[in-house]
């Protein structure tokens, strides 16, 4: 199970990988999917709210991965 902390960190460790920057992604979230989210708004919701799956799916899409359930 990933905890909300490892979530957050995968997410800023693809960013690395992908040289995207915080406010890069947020521009792309605005201009592509309409969403309302400054730079320094994004790093407090890493920080402190629970990512919903919807908004993961979307980051995983812009930096070219996909997510996969499998059963046990």
């Amino acid at each position: 199970m990933i905890s909300d902390i490892n979530l957050q960190e995968e997410i800023k460790v693809l960013l690395l990988r992908n040289r995207l920057t915080q406010g890069k992604l947020c521009k792309i979230l605005k201009d592509k999917y309409n969403f309302k989210l400054k730079p320094s708004n994004f790093s407090l919701k890493l920080k402190n709210e629970p990512i919903c799956f919807s908004e993961l799916k979307i980051i995983c899409d812009i930096l070219g991965y996909e997510i996969k359930i499998f059963k046990k």
